[in-house]
C-alpha cells in the first residue's frame, strides 16, 4: 500500500486539535432550566421499542431506485429475566424521478420507521427512534414533486407518534452547530463536543428548543413550540447522546426531560466505552442491508434494465 506519510501526519495532527477541550461559553437564557444538570439512573420496568431502517439507492436512466428495510426491537424489562422479539419487515422497493435524488431515499426510510413506530404503541411503554422524532428540515421536497404525497404520509404518522408522548429520538452522532455557530457563524466545532467538555458522567445539558426560529416542518407538524433537546452524557469515555422529545406543555418540558434522562442513561450503561441503548444496538444490526443483499439488489436491477451506462463497461 503507498501512503503519503506527510498527508496522514497532517490528519493525525488536526485529529489531536480536535480533541483539545473547546472554549466555548453558553448562555444560561439559551435553556429552560441550567446549562448542565445532574442525572440520576433510573431502573425502567417496562417494555422498550426500538425502531431503525437500512436503505440504500440505485440510480439508472432517468431515475432512482431506493430500497428499505425497518426494523424494531423490543426489550421487555418487567421481569428480572430481559425478554426480547424483533420484527424485521422485507425490503420495501420503490421508483422516483431523478429529480427527486436527494431527498427520496430519507422520505421513503421515515414512511417505514414511522408506521413500524406507531404499530408498536400498543404492546411499548417507550419507543426509541434512531435520530430525531421527526423528519430533518431539508427533507422538505416542493409540492410539485412526485414525493411531497409520500412526505404528507410522514407527517400524519410523525404527527401521530408524537403525540402517544411514548416516542424518544436518540442520536448518537449529531453534527448540530447550534450553540457553537451562535458564538461564532463559521464554526465547524459539533454541538456534541462542546458538551462532551462540558459534562461529566451522569450529567445532562440544559434542556433547549428544537428550534428558536421560524422552521417550516415543525409548522408543517403543528409542533413549533413542542419539540425539546438535551446532550446526555451517560459514562465517562464516550460522547453525550442528543435527546430529543415531544412535551404538549413547554412548562412540563424540564420534568418530562428529567424522566427521559434518567430511564436512557440507565438503558445505556452496558459498555465502558459505548453509551447507547441495548434495543437500539440490537435494531441497528437488524435493519443493516447488508453487502450480499446490496449486491444483488444492483445486480438484479442492472439485468433487467439499462442501468448506467459506467456500471456495464466491460473492465472493472
Amino acid at each position: 500500500m503507498n501512503i503519503d506519510l506527510n498527508s496522514f501526519k497532517n490528519v493525525i495532527q488536526e485529529l489531536k486539535k480536535f480533541e483539545k477541550k473547546t472554549s466555548v461559553e453558553l448562555n444560561a437564557e439559551d435553556f429552560l432550566d441550567s446549562i448542565k444538570a445532574r442525572v440520576e439512573p433510573k431502573q425502567f420496568q417496562g417494555k422498550v421499542t426500538a425502531i431503525d431502517s437500512g436503505s440504500i439507492k440505485i440510480e439508472v436512466i432517468g431515475k432512482i431506485i431506493v430500497g428499505v428495510k425497518s426494523a424494531a426491537s423490543t426489550f421487555d424489562y418487567s421481569n428480572e429475566k430481559l425478554v426480547s422479539k424483533s420484527i424485521i419487515n422485507p425490503l420495501t422497493i420503490q421508483i422516483f424521478d431523478y429529480e427527486d435524488n436527494s431527498k427520496c431515499e430519507e422520505i421513503v426510510r421515515l414512511k417505514e420507521e414511522y408506521s413500524l413506530a406507531v404499530n408498536s404503541l400498543k404492546e411499548s411503554d417507550l419507543i426509541f427512534i434512531d435520530g430525531s422524532v421527526i423528519p430533518h428540515p431539508s427533507t422538505h421536497p416542493s409540492k410539485e414533486s412526485e414525493l411531497h404525497f409520500e412526505y404528507l404520509k410522514v407527517l400524519e404518522k410523525c404527527k401521530d407518534l408524537n403525540y402517544s408522548g411514548k416516542a424518544i429520538g436518540i442520536n448518537k452522532d449529531s453534527k448540530s452547530r447550534k450553540f457553537s455557530r451562535k458564538k461564532n457563524e463559521k464554526s465547524n466545532v459539533p454541538d456534541v463536543k462542546i458538551f462532551n467538555d462540558l459534562l461529566e458522567e451522569n450529567e445532562r445539558s440544559g434542556v433547549f428548543e428544537y428550534s428558536t426560529t421560524d422552521t417550516p416542518i415543525l409548522k408543517e407538524l403543528g409542533f413549533e413550540n413542542n419539540i425539546f433537546s438535551f446532550y446526555l452524557k451517560s459514562i465517562k469515555n464516550d460522547y453525550p447522546l442528543r435527546i430529543d422529545f415531544y412535551c404538549k406543555d413547554k412548562k412540563k418540558a424540564v420534568e418530562k426531560a428529567n424522566e427521559i434522562a434518567s430511564t436512557v442513561s440507565f438503558l445505556s450503561r452496558i459498555s465502558k466505552n459505548y453509551a447507547y441503548p441495548a434495543a437500539l444496538i440490537d435494531v441497528d444490526l437488524k435493519a443493516k442491508i447488508n453487502l450480499k443483499e446490496a449486491e444483488m439488489i444492483k445486480r438484479t436491477i442492472e439485468k433487467n434494465s439499462s442501468g448506467l451506462r459506467r456500471n456495464s463497461r466491460p473492465f472493472r
